[in-house]
This record gives structure tokens, C-alpha cells and sequence, in this order.
């Protein structure tokens, strides 16, 4: 049956796992199409942000 919850063991070495993937991954990084395909995205979101008097950034 699915109604058990997870034995606290198994939930303590699943967040170890999460935990050491998060500090020891590193990403590749985009290749340069890619990465002026992302930047054109942002750009026309800022723009239509802008111009929809949304003018916030983060």
C-alpha cells in the first residue's frame, strides 16, 4: 500500500543525497547560441515588461 510514510532513515539519506548533489554539482555551461538565445528572451520580456509599466527587475 502507498499510505505509509517513509521511515524517517530513508528520508534522513534522501535529504543527504539532495544535500551533496546541491554543493558538489556543476552545471556546463551554455554554449554561446544558446546563450544569445536566452539573452534575446530576457530582452523581449523586459521589454514587454517595460512597456506594460511593469518596470521591476530582481
Amino acid at each position: 500500500s502507498l499510505d505509509h510514510k517513509p521511515s524517517p532513515d530513508i528520508r534522513r539519506r534522501a535529504r543527504a543525497k539532495l544535500d551533496r548533489i546541491l554543493a558538489e554539482h556543476q552545471p556546463e555551461p551554455l554554449d554561446d547560441a544558446a546563450r544569445s538565445e536566452l539573452r534575446a528572451i530576457l530582452d523581449a520580456a523586459a521589454q514587454e515588461l517595460s512597456t506594460s509599466g511593469c518596470t521591476e527587475r530582481n
